[in-house]
């Protein structure tokens, strides 16, 4: 499997509003199987890999331990610039960023996010 070298995201919770300047990678040069793996210290490994797309999103599941393998703990929507439009957990959990969270996004931003439970949070 190739390492991807563009991610540095994940799991930061935020997204984008108008007048916002974004910080766009691009998710279209990846190939499927592209990862990287990042030491999160007393998390330990964790490694998001590239599925592909799904629809209109680019997919990545996230995995812990030594190596990217066994079921994902999460796996992460992205739209056509790495922002975050949604988020699930291994448990069903899920989090949805309208229009998309602001990880990426330089200045002013704001989304609304849905949990699972259909609760809207203005952010």
């Amino acid at each position: 499997m190739k390492v991807a070298t563009v991610f540095g995201f994940l799991v930061a919770l935020a997204s984008n509003a108008a007048f916002a300047e974004g910080i766009r990678w691009k998710p279209e040069t990846l190939s499927p199987g592209d990862y990287t793996s990042i030491d999160q210290s007393q998390g330990g490994l964790i490694h998001h890999v590239f599925r592909g797309k799904a629809g209109r999103s680019y997919v990545i599941e996230s995995f812990r331990g030594s190596s990217p393998s066994g079921s994902p703990v999460f796996t992460t929507y992205l739209d056509k610039d790495g922002n975050q439009v949604r988020w699930v957990r291994q448990d069903g959990f899920e989090l949805k960023f309208r229009p998309h969270d602001c990880t990426r996004t330089l200045g002013r931003c704001q989304y609304t996010q849905t949990g699972s439970d259909g609760k809207k949070k203005p952010v």
